[in-house]
């Protein structure tokens, strides 16, 4: 069941909003600038070692899926149903972070898209574990993905999964970004970079005038006080 569910609603729902929605760079950004359409024009996006980079990623996130999952249980008394429930929800988990790290603009259509995923999953595995209790099959998953929710150690290699797979790619995009980014990406950088100035200017603009406000009431406060001072002096003089 979860392999016949698993493309048809666990995870389709993220890239089909991301292929719809997602965008490098703001429209007005890429109105300003028409040469950015070159990547998408010249396909430089894409290159031909492209393929094989990514199925070597692919490769590194199956093996540290797996191994992270066998080492963490290896000679416990954990049963298939369970073993296989846990590594399906690490593969939801890292293809989910997968997608996080490759989406550009998030939108609430991105993040409705990955809410309603997990909950589809979690909705079926609950119900599914919960009802079938006397389904065939090799063992009785009757359950089991209540139990292993139960189980602070399989969150724990949830979330050492996530970190360990997405870390050669959130790397290598770091470093790329920092290095040698893209145009597209370059654009985007300096146009925030300008904002932020901006914004900075903005802010040290309005407390030097809330500050010269301040200076000017003082001043005036002074004189006031020094006018009063002045006046109560004559008088104490002429009561004298």
């Amino acid at each position: 069941m979860y392999l016949m569910l698993f493309n048809l609603l666990f995870t389709s729902l993220p890239p089909f909003a991301i292929g719809v929605f997602d965008r490098d760079a703001p429209a007005d950004l890429l109105a300003s600038s028409p040469r950015l359409y070159s990547v998408g024009r010249l396909s430089t996006a894409y290159k031909p070692y492209s393929f094989w980079i990514n199925m070597l990623d692919a490769l590194y996130q199956s093996l540290a899926v797996f191994f992270i999952s066998l080492g963490a249980f290896n000679g416990s008394s954990m049963g298939l149903w369970e073993f296989g429930t846990l590594m399906c929800s690490q593969c939801i988990l890292v293809m989910h972070i997968q997608l996080g790290v490759e989406t550009k603009s998030w939108t609430v259509v991105h993040w409705g898209a990955v809410l309603l995923s997990m909950v589809l999953y979690l909705g079926f595995g609950l119900t599914y574990n919960a009802v079938c209790y006397q389904c065939a099959g090799l063992t009785n998953p009757y359950l089991v993905m209540q139990h292993g929710m139960a189980e602070p150690a399989q969150w724990a290699v949830l979330l050492l999964t996530g970190v360990v797979s997405a870390l050669p790619r959130v790397l290598c995009r770091a470093i790329t970004n920092s290095i040698n980014p893209t145009e597209v990406a370059r654009a985007v950088i300096q146009r925030r970079a300008l904002r932020r100035g901006a914004r900075y200017q903005d802010r040290s603009g309005s407390q030097e005038a809330g500050a010269s406000s301040v200076s000017v009431v003082e001043s005036e406060a002074g004189l006031h006080l020094k006018g009063s001072a002045t006046e109560m002096s004559n008088i104490t003089t002429s009561d004298i």
